[in-house]
């Protein structure tokens, strides 16, 4: 697989990741109805609440740092934040980013197997989560 096959790839897996995030940030309300019957902050598939600001804050962060490791040139050391971050966090946006951004820190010393095994990981997490929620809540 070539290398821009591959960044095609990760850019559309990362895309379809992304993409339900994206929409949950601007189509849900700001605050979610006292009668939603959700007391851990879910509701059809969308997070609300303190939990979703804190995993904004925390991708904001993790984004802040990567700027900061590429900027003065330690770059090398990026998988060793993510791989913290995923041992820290169980919440879904800020492993899929995590996830997304360790495979890139993958490839760039050339290393698509790894990358694309680290995508996996994090496909079979979400298929897993996604599996153990009822049927009511996929929709």
């Amino acid at each position: 697989m070539t290398k821009t096959r591959m960044n095609q790839v990760i850019a559309a897996v990362a895309f379809a990741a992304l993409t339900p995030a994206a929409f949950a940030q601007t189509a849900a309300p700001a605050d979610p109805p006292a009668a939603a019957g959700h007391a851990d902050g879910w509701k059809h598939g969308h997070h609300h609440g303190a939990g979703h600001l804190a995993a904004r804050a925390a991708i904001h962060d993790l984004r802040e740092i990567k700027h900061l490791y590429l900027e003065t040139g330690r770059g090398n050391q990026l998988p060793a934040i993510y791989q913290d971050t995923l041992s820290k966090t169980q919440d879904p946006f800020v492993r899929n980013y995590a996830y997304q951004q360790l495979a890139r820190a993958e490839l760039r010393p050339a290393d698509p197997d790894k990358a694309i095994a680290t995508l996996r990981t994090s496909l079979n997490e979400n298929l897993t989560r996604l599996n153990a929620q009822p049927a009511t809540q996929q929709q």
